[in-house]
């Protein structure tokens, strides 16, 4: 059976057509096709076109690999096998022949059996001009006497984003949806929960597509919705939660489906992860996998380049996951069941509690299996300073029995500290506030209005301007307010002398501040580059902006609040965690859902 395809049809600038294939001399695409001129190369041992040998020998009932072309032209094909030692890529030719690719049967490379790690991949190099490469893909043998019935509901939620939404669905239908010829064809279905009920028909009509209206309950509430009607369904095996803005290479899918049709049985209740890749960088993996620890979140393969083969290799690498993010997580309908359905809790640290509840580090990520979304930190963080905190202890509260109040303040007071450093003296006000409904327990939470409640939040926060509205601000001019020039700007590196001096002064609070233009810093910038500044420009990728500047009035407001919110968590956390830890399936429940959602009425 066909278990991978080999992905020819991509020429973009370099460092993104890496993500695909590398080569020399000339190769031009041509209607889905790639022609090759005496002496070009092509290497197919990248993030997506390799073969991860390791991963399918461990989690599959397959085996007896080989890779094959169809195309045109006299070639020589080349197979080489890559696996990290002592953290170095090793590389190993396997064999080599000569063939004319319209000779089907001569184009097979077969994958020697005792290889057990790494990844395997062609290489082609053209032997005249003219070599059309149309068509490549890995093949093998599955034991299983009979292949299960997979379906995949891909679960998506969107909020006022049509744009995004009618670019990813003609994406999906053209490749997957309406193409007789791919993998997942006919065993696969839409679920899009439209929380701001603006979709209206326009899908209407389109068998695979189907749109609920819903109540804005954010992120989780649509999921949940679709999660429920999926599981209508007595087809779906699996729920494929996909952010509705995340720009997906449809291969993706097709490689997750085969490879749960062919998983060993005691990886069935796995779930299937993607990767995170950089919209604004694309060849840049944010992460592949995450460990919550508790708050203190690592990001796994974290800001690797994908173009290169090292890095490839190390997410061969397997590492204890705790959850995957839901820009791309592949759910068995099985788990769901079993665990319940998420937490109402809005936006934020959502994916996280449902990655421990259900995933209980049995996680599987593939190369090749990801989505393209604009990084988390080019954003203002604005009310998800809210969620983060009330649902960070929710999250701790439920899964960690020796989480103590002790922790949770000193982890709020280093976060605190720094927003006060970063003069963001309304995000300290966001924090308490979360905290604090935290502390209200369980009932309170039950019986909040989500959207009335995400209301008052945003009016906590800053009111955004354009950057161009800052333009000849104190001298500011348009070069300096450009997303482009401001990302490029690195903090220098402080010595430990520098960073104590920083530090008993409070970060420059004890200090005049200094004079000049306003520092304009990205939204997540350096704490240490706050040293002293009078007025904090923050220009986020999307050209919003706010001006703030530093008061040491506020600073000490702060600290006074933050203590005595301390108080309250010495009074009532005891009492809080063990209510949350005792009865939070009260509100993963699918009665409870249906009536938060309003669908009863």
């Amino acid at each position: 059976m066909k278990l991978q395809n080999i992905l020819v049809n991509y020429c973009e600038n370099e460092k993104r057509k890496s993500l695909y294939y590398n080569g020399s001399g000339s190769a031009e695409n041509a209607e889905d096709k790639i022609c090759l001129q005496e002496g070009a190369t092509l290497s197919f041992g990248t993030f997506f076109n390799g073969f991860s040998l390791g991963k399918w020998r461990k989690y599959t009932e397959t085996g007896e690999y080989y890779v094959s072309f169809q195309g045109n032209g006299k070639v020589k094909l080349s197979l080489y096998h890559s696996c990290l030692k002592e953290k170095q890529a090793v590389t190993e030719l396997l064999l080599e022949r000569e063939v004319e690719l319209k000779e089907e049967q001569g184009s097979r490379l077969v994958i020697p059996e005792n290889l057990t790690e790494g990844i395997c991949y062609p290489v082609i190099e053209a032997l005249s001009d003219g070599v059309v490469l149309s068509e490549g893909a890995y093949y093998g043998t599955c034991y299983k006497e009979k292949l299960p019935e997979i379906f995949l509901a891909l679960d998506i939620c969107t909020f006022k984003r049509e744009p995004y939404v009618k670019r990813n669905m003609a994406q999906l239908g053209c490749e997957l949806f309406k193409n007789s010829q791919s993998m997942v064809y006919g065993n696969a279905q839409v679920y899009i929960s439209d929380n701001a009920n603006t979709l209206g028909n326009m899908f209407e009509g389109i068998s695979y597509i189907k749109v609920i209206p819903n109540e804005n309950v954010g992120g989780v509430g649509g999921f949940t919705r679709g999660m429920i009607e999926t599981m209508k369904n007595p087809q779906v095996t699996h729920v494929l939660v996909m952010d509705d803005d995340a720009v997906i290479e449809p291969s993706a899918i097709e490689k997750t489906f085969v490879f749960l049709q062919v998983l060993k049985e005691e990886y069935e209740d796995y779930t299937i992860g993607g990767s995170l890749l950089r919209e604004n960088t694309p060849w840049i993996q944010y992460e592949s996998g995450a460990v919550w620890k508790r708050g203190k979140i690592k990001a796994l393969h974290h800001h690797k380049d994908m173009g290169q083969l090292k890095n490839v290799l190390e997410n061969e690498q397997e590492e204890a996951v705790e959850y995957a993010g839901w820009w791309y997580s592949c759910i068995p309908v099985k788990r769901i069941r079993q665990c319940g359905l998420p937490l109402p809790i809005f936006i934020h640290r959502d994916d996280i509690e449902y990655g421990l509840r259900t995933g209980q580090e049995q996680f599987i990520f593939l190369n090749g299996v990801a989505v393209w979304h604009e990084a988390f930190e080019n954003k203002m963080p604005g009310a998800t300073e809210y969620y983060d905190w009330r649902n960070l202890a929710i999250v701790n509260s439920i899964h960690y029995k020796d989480y103590t109040k002790d922790e949770l303040f000193l982890f709020l007071l280093k976060w605190v500290t720094a927003n006060v450093i970063r003069y963001r003296y309304r995000y300290v006000e966001m924090n308490l506030r979360g905290i604090e409904d935290f502390l209200r327990g369980i009932d309170w939470l039950k019986e909040q209005d989500g959207q009335e409640l995400h209301q008052k939040i945003i009016k906590m926060n800053y009111q955004a301007k354009t950057s161009k509205e800052y333009i000849g601000y104190r001298g500011l001019t348009e070069q300096e307010l450009m997303w482009d020039s401001i990302e490029k700007v690195e903090t220098k590196k402080v010595t430990k002398v520098r960073k104590l001096l920083q530090q008993c002064t409070l970060n420059g609070y004890l200090l005049p501040a200094k004079r000049g233009k306003a520092l304009v810093a990205m939204p997540h910038d350096n704490i240490y580059a706050m040293f002293r500044q009078k007025e904090i420009l923050y220009v986020d990728s999307t050209g919003n902006a706010f001006l703030l500047k530093r008061s040491r009035k506020a600073a000490i407001n702060c600290y006074r609040k933050l203590w005595k919110i301390k108080k309250l968590i010495d009074k009532e956390f005891d009492l809080r965690k063990q209510e949350y830890a005792d009865r939070y399936q009260e509100l993963t429940a699918e009665a409870f859902w249906h009536k938060y959602l309003k669908m009863d009425r």
